[in-house]
């Protein structure tokens, strides 16, 4: 027996450069620089180094320039899958890695010109792999 066709939009096999924040199953803030795997209207599937509770809260932005023009989609959604998954090449930590599904929640639109950066209207820096701080509640 099959299983039902969950998703309620096409999915775009598509690498974009994301940046995604939220709370690791130690209760730590993080800020980790990814890419998407595919995307949909509805969700975001991508590959995460932390380890996040499933139905876990996450922010997730990706960053494009066109010229001089920055447009940044932010969106907020919850963890609907997690899959263990062999790494392709052996760089890393280990062979494993884990993909995230993602579904949208909320999203903001913002196009920024290029006096302004992703810094100006981001809470914490791109370059930050794991942001230092206290648990979350």
């Amino acid at each position: 027996m099959q299983k039902a066709e969950r998703r309620v939009a096409q999915r775009v096999v598509i690498s974009k450069p994301l940046v995604v924040q939220g709370t690791n199953i130690e209760g730590m803030s993080f800020c980790e620089e990814t890419a998407s795997i595919n995307m949909s209207s509805s969700g975001i599937y991508f590959q995460i180094d932390q380890t996040v509770d499933e139905f876990a809260i996450l922010d997730v932005s990706v960053v494009e320039k066109e010229g001089r023009l920055e447009t940044c989609q932010k969106a907020r959604g919850r963890v609907v899958r997690r899959e263990a998954v062999m790494r392709h090449g052996l760089s890393g930590t280990g062979p494993w890695t884990t993909h995230l599904a993602l579904e949208f929640l909320q999203s903001q639109h913002l196009r920024l010109n290029s006096a302004q950066s992703l810094h100006e209207t981001s809470a914490r820096p791109r370059s930050m792999k794991m942001a230092a701080g206290s648990p979350q509640k």
